[in-house]
């Protein structure tokens, strides 16, 4: 009998006798942390939750301050800078095939993005000067 006994070795971690107890100990340690967790998270997943809601809530709210009316005008000029910028001189100049003077404008600027702007600046006037 004694020496079954000190072949047993004691389970250093927990210092219980048997690993079989240190096992159950372990499992019930866990569930009893999960189980203190779970209305922790329940209350975090309903307050974010909310947060998500009255965040959608506000942004109309807060768009509607920030937001500024742009004309047809300030819009179509920002369009065709743009397009100056990735080279569509042509493509500008044919978009302008009714107005003679503003279409050999825009063909004559292949290739400089910064004359470009400056028809645009004429064909689209926002000051109303035209």
């Amino acid at each position: 009998l004694k020496a079954q006994a000190s072949t047993r070795k004691p389970c250093a971690l927990l210092a219980f006798p048997d690993p079989g107890q240190a096992a159950t100990s372990a499992k019930t340690l866990i569930r009893a942390i999960a189980a203190a967790m779970v209305p922790t998270l329940r209350t975090f997943v309903i307050f974010a939750g909310l947060v998500q809601a009255c965040n959608g809530l506000f942004d109309g709210v807060s768009s509607g301050l920030k937001t500024r009316k742009v004309d047809d005008r300030t819009q179509q000029l920002g369009q065709c800078k743009t397009l100056c910028q990735r080279f569509g001189m042509q493509a500008l100049a044919n978009q302008f095939s009714k107005n003679q003077a503003v279409s050999d404008a825009f063909a004559k600027t292949t290739g400089d993005p910064t004359s470009c702007c400056k028809v645009c600046d004429q064909a689209y006037p926002v000051s109303g000067t035209r």
